[in-house]
């Protein structure tokens, strides 16, 4: 059995958090559901970045424009990421984050630079200003 210092220096893994990613889930339904799965295999995961045009979501996922503009804006609604440009996202790194301690601190700090707003947890979690974004 692991430590939990242990946990937090072993190089080179994915954390998640299933508390927070239920919520975001929960919202979705079936073709939300390929869309949001497309969406995390095709994430760097070195920064936690996605990028994609909702042409290339709705080709890759089998689903209309319009399923895929509906399930982004809930993704960035539930603060399961946050826009950085256009077709480019970041995922937020309290549901899911590839390496350790020191990796994880930067993208948290990067997730909160995002719009100059502070670090969020999604919904489920409380914060100042209910989870939204600004």
């Amino acid at each position: 059995m692991l430590t939990e210092q242990a946990k937090r220096t072993l190089p080179n893994f994915n954390k998640f958090f299933p508390n927070e990613f239920v919520g975001v889930l929960t919202s979705l339904g079936s073709k939300r559901a390929d869309i949001l799965a497309f969406i995390l295999k095709s994430r760097r995961r070195s920064d936690n970045f996605f990028v994609g045009s909702y042409d290339v979501i709705a080709k890759n996922t089998n689903t209309s424009i319009h399923t895929v503009s509906d399930t982004i804006n809930i993704l960035l609604n539930t603060n399961f990421m946050r826009r950085i440009a256009e077709s480019t996202y970041m995922i937020n790194p309290a549901i899911i984050v590839y390496g350790g301690q020191a990796n994880e601190m930067m993208l948290n700090k990067e997730y909160a630079d995002v719009n100059n707003t502070p670090f969020l947890y999604p919904q489920n979690k409380k914060s100042k200003n209910g989870g939204k974004t600004k």
